[in-house]
C-alpha cells in the first residue's frame, strides 16, 4: 500500500468490494471512489483504518454515483462508522448532522433489542402455557393411573386390558414430552435467528430485511419456494426414499437492496425475488446448521476479535482448562459469553474482574456470585435463570451498567436494587412481579429509556405504564409497546393531579403507611389534596411545596401534625372554600408555610383554627388587608 500517498482517485473503474485494509500509518487524505460498482454498505467500515482521511467521494458529478449511494441510510452509515472523515460527497459534515446520526444510531440499537425482547417474550409466554398443558395431562395421566390400579384389585378386571391401557398410558406421556422438548428446542432456534436477522438488518442499515411467512397460511411464496424444492429434487432419490411431498415449517424471504442495485449497475435481467430470497426449512429442531444457515451469506463477522466464548461443551472436567484460560485472557478480556452451563458460568462470573459486558443466559443460576464492584460492566444478561434475589443488583457493585436483562427468571421485586443513576434499559420479562409496591423504586432510575415487564402479573394492572410514564420523563419503550403522548396525558391525570389515598396505597405497603411520621411529595405537579389521617395516623411534617395546589381537604383531621410546607402552589384559601363553615381545626400546628401562593384572604387563619401556630409564612401572594383574629 503507498502509504505516503495524500490523495488517490479511483473513480470511475470496475471496483467491486472493499477488503479490509490494515494501514493505520496511511498519510492519505483525500479518496475519490465515485463511479464504481460498490453497493455493500457494510465495507464502509473498512475505510475506517484510514485515520487521516478527510474527504470521501462516492458520489461525484464527473464520474457518476456508486450504486451503495442509493441505499437507505447511506450519509448516515458513512458519518457514523468514519466518524474522522470532514467532507462526504463533496459536502462538509456538520458538527450538529454527528450530533443527529449518533442519537439516530443509539434510537436504532434500542428499538432492536426491544423488537427483540418482544418477540422472545411472545415465545415464552406460548412455551409456559404449553408446560402449564403438559401438567394438566400428567394430572390426568395419574388419575387414569389411579383408576387402573383400582381395577386390578377387582377380579372380573382381566391383566391384558390392564396392560394395554397402560402401554396407551406411557405412549400419551413419551409423546407429551417429546412435543414439549420440540417446543422448547424451536423456541431456542427460533430466537437465535430472530437475533441474526436484527443484527444483519442493523449492520447493514435497514438494507437486507427479513419477511416470515407461516406455512399456515397458503400463499404465493409458500407455493414458489414448495415447488422450488420439489423440483430440484433428484427423481431417482425421491422414487427410491419414496418422497411423495414436502411440508414446509417456515419460509423466510430476504429482500437484498444491494444486490439489487449491483444488479442494475451491472445491468443483469435477474428478478429481485430470484437473487434474494433464501429459504430456511426447519425440517426438525434437531438440525442446528439452520442456525447459522443462510447468515454466513451475508459476511456477518458476528464475533468480535475481543470476544471470549464458552459454550456449553464445557463439563467439569474442562474446569482446569478453562481456569488457565481465564488466568490468561482474565485481563483482557472484554465481552464474556456463557450458556446452557452451570459449571461454566459460575467458575467465568468469579474472574471477570475487568469485563464490558458479560452473558449467563440458561445456567441454572440461583444466585449471580461476582467480585464487587464490577467497575467497566455496562452491559449484563443473565436470562433464563432461577434468579429471585436482587439484593446485590445496586448501582454501588455496578457503577457504570446501562443495559440489564433479567428476563424469565423468578423475580417478585425490584425493591432491593434501590436507585440508579446509569441504567437506560432493563429487561424483565415472564418473572413474578405483582404490584407497584414492588417497583417503586424504578421511578428513581431517570436515565431509563426502555422498561420490559411483559407476562409479570404487574401487566394486568394498567395503572403499572402510567405509573412509570409519569415519574420515568425519558422512558420510550414500556414491554415493548413506544410511549404516546396520550400516553403521557394520560399518566399526568392518574398520578399528577390528585393526592389521596389510593395513590399512597400504590406508593407504599400499608404497614408502612401507618408508622410514617414525615412525608415529602414536592414537585409532583400535584393539584388536589383529599386524605385524611387513617391512612397516616402518625404523621407529624407534611411538605407539599412546589406543586400546583388549588383544593386541599381532610388536612386538618391529623392531630399530631405540628409542620406543613404549601410554599409554590396555586391556593387561593386555606384548607378549601368549605372551611369557615366547619369546625376543623389544627390541634398541633405549629408551623406553616403558605408563602408563594395566591391568598387574597386571611379570614380562614385564626386562634380558634390554628391554636397552637407560632411561625406562619404569608410572604409572595396576594394580600390587600388583614382582616380577622390572624394576629
Amino acid at each position: 500500500m503507498l502509504t505516503w500517498l495524500q490523495e488517490l482517485n479511483l473513480a470511475d473503474n470496475k471496483i467491486t468490494r472493499i477488503n479490509k485494509i490494515s494501514c493505520r500509518k496511511s498519510e492519505l487524505h483525500n479518496l475519490n471512489l465515485a463511479g464504481n460498482y460498490l453497493c455493500f454498505i457494510k465495507d464502509i467500515k473498512h475505510l475506517s483504518q484510514f485515520q487521516k482521511l478527510n474527504s470521501l467521494v462516492f458520489a461525484d458529478p464527473l464520474y457518476g454515483d456508486c450504486p451503495l449511494v442509493a441505499l437507505c441510510n447511506y450519509r448516515i452509515h458513512v458519518i457514523h462508522y468514519l466518524p474522522h472523515i470532514k467532507k462526504l460527497d463533496h459536502y462538509k459534515i456538520h458538527e450538529k448532522e454527528r450530533l443527529w446520526i449518533k442519537h439516530f444510531f443509539k434510537k436504532q440499537v434500542t428499538y432492536y433489542n426491544v423488537l427483540f425482547h418482544k418477540q422472545v417474550n411472545i415465545a415464552l409466554n406460548l412455551l409456559k402455557d404449553r408446560y402449564k398443558e403438559y401438567q394438566k395431562e400428567m394430572h390426568h395421566i395419574k388419575n387414569q393411573l389411579y383408576t387402573i390400579k383400582m381395577k386390578k384389585n377387582n377380579q372380573s378386571y382381566l391383566n391384558y386390558k390392564a396392560y394395554d391401557e397402560l402401554e396407551n398410558i406411557i405412549l400419551q406421556i413419551k409423546l407429551s414430552k417429546k412435543q414439549l422438548k420440540e417446543m422448547k428446542e424451536i423456541t431456542i432456534v427460533q430466537s437465535k435467528i430472530l437475533q441474526q436477522q436484527l443484527l444483519i438488518n442493523m449492520n447493514n442499515s435497514g438494507n437486507i430485511k427479513f419477511t416470515e411467512y407461516n406455512t399456515t397460511s397458503e400463499n404465493t411464496v409458500i407455493q414458489f419456494c414448495k415447488k422450488f424444492l420439489l423440483t430440484s429434487l433428484c427423481s431417482t432419490i425421491k422414487d427410491g426414499i419414496g418422497i411423495t411431498d414436502l411440508r414446509l415449517y417456515k419460509v423466510t424471504k430476504v429482500c437484498n437492496k444491494e444486490i439489487d442495485q449491483l444488479n442494475v449497475c451491472k445491468a443483469k435481467g435477474l428478478q429481485s425475488d430470484e437473487c434474494s430470497m433464501i429459504l430456511k426449512i426447519l425440517t426438525s429442531p434437531g438440525v442446528t446448521d439452520i442456525q447459522k444457515w443462510p447468515f454466513n451469506i451475508f459476511h456477518t463477522d458476528l464475533l468480535l476479535e475481543e470476544e471470549l466464548i464458552v459454550t456449553n461443551c464445557l463439563a467439569a472436567a474442562d474446569f482446569d482448562w478453562l481456569n488457565t484460560m481465564l488466568s490468561i485472557k482474565d485481563k483482557q478480556a472484554k465481552y464474556i459469553h456463557v450458556s446452557q452451563n452451570f459449571f461454566a458460568a459460575s467458575s467465568v462470573l468469579k474472574k471477570a474482574k475487568n469485563a464490558q459486558e458479560l452473558c449467563a443466559t440458561c445456567c441454572l443460576l440461583h444466585t449471580f456470585s461476582f467480585v464487587k464492584p464490577l467497575k467497566y460492566l455496562i452491559k449484563l444478561n443473565l436470562g433464563s435463570n432461577f434468579i429471585s434475589v436482587l439484593d446485590d443488583f445496586t448501582q454501588e457493585n455496578f457503577p457504570a451498567l446501562k443495559y440489564l436483562d433479567l428476563t424469565n427468571n423468578l423475580i417478585t421485586s425490584l425493591e432491593s436494587m434501590g436507585s440508579f443513576h446509569t441504567l437506560q434499559e432493563f429487561y424483565c420479562g415472564n418473572n413474578k412481579i405483582e404490584n407497584l409496591r414492588q417497583i417503586n423504586n424504578v421511578k428513581t432510575w431517570q436515565t431509563l429509556r426502555v422498561i420490559d415487564l411483559y407476562n409479570n402479573p404487574i401487566c394486568t394492572d394498567a395503572l403499572h405504564k402510567k405509573f412509570i410514564i409519569f415519574h420515568l420523563s425519558n422512558i420510550e419503550y414500556i414491554s415493548g409497546e413506544y410511549v404516546r403522548k396520550s400516553d403521557i396525558s394520560e399518566a399526568r391525570y392518574a398520578f399528577g393531579n390528585k393526592f389521596d389515598e389510593h395513590v399512597l396505597n400504590i406508593m407504599y405497603e400499608t404497614d408502612r403507611l401507618t408508622n410514617i411520621t414525615q412525608l415529602s411529595l414536592v414537585n409532583c405537579s400535584l393539584s388536589k389534596v383529599d386524605i385524611s389521617a387513617e391512612i397516616l395516623p402518625q404523621l407529624e411534617s407534611l411538605d407539599l411545596s412546589k406543586n400546583q395546589i388549588t383544593y386541599m381537604w381532610g388536612l386538618h383531621s391529623f392531630k399530631y401534625l405540628h409542620t406543613l410546607c404549601l410554599s409554590f402552589n396555586c391556593l387561593e384559601t386555606f384548607n378549601g372554600s368549605d372551611y369557615a363553615k366547619n369546625k376543623c381545626t389544627f390541634p398541633k400546628l405549629y408551623t406553616l408555610f403558605l408563602d408563594h401562593n395566591c391568598i387574597k384572604s386571611v379570614i380562614n387563619i385564626t386562634k380558634q383554627k390554628l391554636p397552637v401556630i407560632k411561625h406562619l409564612f404569608l410572604n409572595n401572594n396576594s394580600l390587600q388587608n388583614i382582616s380577622g383574629n390572624i394576629l
